[in-house]
């Protein structure tokens, strides 16, 4: 995989290539979706019909790809909103362009995701029913992905340990990093903690890596429901445990914001994990034992650590390395502080 983000993402010949290989218009298409790792194009195609066109990732392969597919229709064919690429012509589902693949979805209209307590139980159902149905698959054309967000401390303690003083650290990185020594430090000293206590066994299935409420597409009129649960490129064998963090960690994170948009009525954590697991719960047969129960806030301390790198590896200025250390602290603080209650709420006491 290329070391820096930049790399991995398709460039503006790739994307013009793509255009005109599929003979869109230019008039046609609105203003790319924000993304990490894919760029991300809507349009209408000659028949009147909406598209998004999709250029993935360069470390993207054919194996990988034809498993992710495998997954949606296989997931799609048992009734849950994931949405399996167009055929483009003969049985291809894509194209290659460059060193990239690009692939063309149905469009899908309806809202984002919001740190709100029905949307919190909706996605926690619709994970649930991922989880489960997930573990029918056929894992013959299984590949991991290049990249995870779902690390373990073993794993992280190594990518934090490439962040080093400006001394040996070139390019903008290197001056800024000194200024985060104090959140590193931390974060390594909490991973060397969490890494002591060792491991046990944890029910494991295909989880979907990005369960974050924000990849999760909501109906805007009449009964609340999951219209799409978005992004495939991170899903991966692994405990299950790890999607319920990584989703409980983005919904206490946002009680941390100031301000949310629309205004969210439930202005705690608590009530919004709540949904959550009620909504999970409510969709297995398979309870969320004690053991993956405790295992929550350990993965969220992970995933603080996680980001925390990223963040760091990304920055360009002094600005930005102060507010990833210091949401560093603030949510690693948190999740210490609320241990106890995180632990009861995933439980379901």
């Amino acid at each position: 995989m290329p070391e820096h983000q930049f790399e991995w993402v398709p460039t503006d010949a790739e994307v013009a290539e793509a255009f005109a290989r599929l003979s869109i218009p230019a008039a046609s298409k609105a203003a790319e979706f924000q993304g990490s790792f894919n760029r991300a194009f809507p349009y209408t195609d000659a028949e009147g019909r909406r598209r998004v066109l999709r250029l993935r990732p360069r470390w993207l392969t054919e194996r990988r790809m034809r498993f992710e597919h495998a997954l949606a229709d296989r997931l799609a064919g048992r009734g849950l909103p994931v949405l399996s690429p167009v055929i483009l012509g003969g049985r291809d589902t894509w194209m290659k362009i460059g060193d990239c693949y690009a692939e063309v979805y149905p469009f899908v209209t309806g809202r984002e995701g919001q740190p709100l307590a029905e949307d919190a139980h909706l996605s926690g159902a619709v994970l649930a029913r991922f989880h489960s149905e997930a573990l029918g698959l056929d894992r013959g054309s299984y590949e991991p992905p290049d990249f995870q967000n779902q690390l373990g401390a073993p794993e992280l303690l190594s990518l934090l340990g490439e962040l080093v003083p400006s001394a040996t650290c070139g390019g903008p990185l290197g001056s800024l990093l000194p200024d985060a020594q104090p959140a590193l430090d931390q974060a390594r000293s909490h991973l060397r903690e969490l890494h002591a206590r060792g491991g046990t066994s944890l029910p494991a299935t295909i989880r979907h890596g990005d369960p974050h409420i924000w990849n999760f597409l909501y109906s805007e009129e009449g009964p609340a429901r999951v219209l799409a649960l978005l992004d495939l490129d991170m899903a991966a064998e692994g405990p299950r445990i790890f999607d319920v963090s990584y989703a409980l960690y983005f919904l206490i994170g946002s009680t941390a914001l100031a301000d949310s948009d629309p205004p969210n009525p439930d202005r705690t954590w608590r009530p919004l994990c709540q949904q959550f697991m009620r909504g999970y719960a409510g969709a297995t047969d398979t309870a969320v034992g004690t053991a993956e129960a405790t295992a929550a806030c350990p993965q969220m301390h992970c995933l603080a650590a996680h980001f925390l790198y990223w963040d760091i590896v990304r920055a360009t200025k002094l600005d930005d390395i102060s507010a990833a250390c210091q949401h560093y602290r603030s949510i690693a603080c948190m999740i210490s502080e609320q241990e106890a209650d995180v632990l009861a709420v995933v439980a379901g006491a």
